[in-house]
């Protein structure tokens, strides 16, 4: 299937730090909404780019 190369979106995200005495417990969730059509060879199909993803992760201080 041929799609487009580019596609323009919409990004949207929010993150929680959460600190638990030198470690920090980070939680961000992210939505990308893309608007462009990405077939371009069959009129009848639309494929759009989306994604859902959640990363968690954890820091902690060395130095201090």
């Amino acid at each position: 299937m041929r799609t487009n190369r580019f596609d323009f979106g919409i990004v949207l995200a929010g993150d929680v730090d959460i600190t638990l005495g030198s470690w920090r417990l980070t939680v961000e969730a992210r939505y990308t909404h893309g608007s462009a059509d990405l077939t371009s060879l069959f009129p009848f199909i639309t494929l759009h780019n989306r994604v859902l993803s959640l990363l968690v992760g954890t820091r902690f201080r060395v130095f201090s």
